[in-house]
């Protein structure tokens, strides 16, 4: 039995519209993301920092409420919550655990 990854975007998209597979089951996992700063609010934002896959599923609440922000994908989400704790005027898309390792000000 093969098991395959429902992804948003990538090699597993791709390989769903060339591969012959049979998808026997789906399983939805919540996934929740905060959007961490190392000052509160949305003053000022010069950049949303994430890892791609991140970018994609805040898409529709990033360009509901910060539309004009421009956005960059990094190597990882804990990458980008290390950019936005070192600079003020960005803000990253990252987990819990990163807010909690590295302290930030939760805004939205």
């Amino acid at each position: 039995m093969r098991i395959l990854l429902r992804a948003l975007s990538g090699r597993t998209l791709d390989l769903l519209v060339t591969a012959k597979v049979k998808i026997s089951a789906e399983i939805s996992i919540p996934i929740n993301h905060l959007l961490l700063r190392k000052v509160g609010g949305f003053n000022h934002i010069t950049k949303v920092v994430a890892h791609s896959q991140a970018l994609l599923q805040c898409q529709k609440w990033l360009d509901l409420r910060l539309p004009s922000v421009p956005r960059l994908a990094v190597e990882s989400n804990g990458v980008a919550a290390q950019m936005a704790q070192q600079d003020e005027k960005i803000v990253a898309i990252a987990g819990k655990l990163a807010q909690e390792k590295i302290w930030f000000s939760v805004s939205g």
